[in-house]
């Protein structure tokens, strides 16, 4: 059956309407990820609205290790010598992995999680260590963790297993936006008096939803067809 252009238009409206009310309720899915496959700093998975970079660390941190994760040697993060180190001495000494994405044009971000998994390893002896990471981003110029601290304890293992944890991301402040965003990785640990004690870092994964933004165009002229719309129903065909 042939739609009227009444009907077309009303069809049409909808949909605009729908678009624009339920698109931030859509369910979260992954925005992009990182799982350094054969030491690939490149991201995968990347949605469509987003731009993404490279995963980077800073010259001590070994972000391309070949085994397919990032690590760093424990003896050039804050903790050397069998003193423990502190959240204040990562900052000092920039001991962080970071990424950075960005919206594609016309488009928002509303961020739920920055999910990743971390180990503590080596093939020296045991001992009850620990390496911590911590998440700060570029929205306030790192100045605030996000989330909690996230902690892992010694393996004995040159083949370690990884330990998950989820960083939450629903705040105000990581909703509707429209520019890049960076966020760092940063990590210490308890005081590992060794050389052949590793952080290792894998699979991080953000997790969101990409909306397009309505142009200015669309917003008015949803508007007068609106109001035509309803002086149409008034007056009947």
């Amino acid at each position: 059956m042939k739609q009227s252009p009444l009907n077309r238009l009303q069809g049409l409206i909808l949909a605009g309407i729908v678009s624009g009310i339920f698109s931030p309720l859509l369910p979260a899915a992954v925005l992009v990820s990182y799982p350094f496959n054969s030491g690939a700093l490149a991201p995968v998975s990347v949605d469509p609205g987003l731009i993404a970079g490279d995963f980077s660390g800073a010259s001590v941190l070994q972000a391309n290790y070949a085994s397919g994760f990032a690590r760093v040697v424990s003896d050039r993060i804050p903790g050397p010598s069998g003193v423990p180190g502190t959240p204040a001495d990562a900052l000092s000494a920039g001991t962080y992995f970071s990424f950075q994405v960005a919206p594609q044009s016309g488009q928002t971000l509303n961020l739920t999680s920055l999910d990743f998994s971390g180990a503590l390893y080596g093939a020296g002896s045991a001992g009850s260590y620990t390496a911590t990471f911590f998440v700060r981003s570029s929205l306030d110029n790192y100045g605030t963790t996000v989330g909690n601290p996230f902690s892992v304890s010694y393996q004995l293992n040159s083949s370690p297993s990884f330990t998950n944890t989820s960083i939450n991301l629903t705040d105000l402040s990581f909703q509707n936006l429209s520019g890049p965003i960076t966020f760092r990785i940063y990590l210490y640990d308890s005081g590992i008096a060794a050389t052949n004690r590793y952080v290792g870092l894998d699979n991080v994964v953000l997790n969101g939803v990409v909306i397009p933004e309505p142009t200015i165009g669309l917003l008015l002229g949803t508007g007068l067809a609106l109001i035509w719309l309803r002086r149409r129903c008034r007056s009947g065909p």
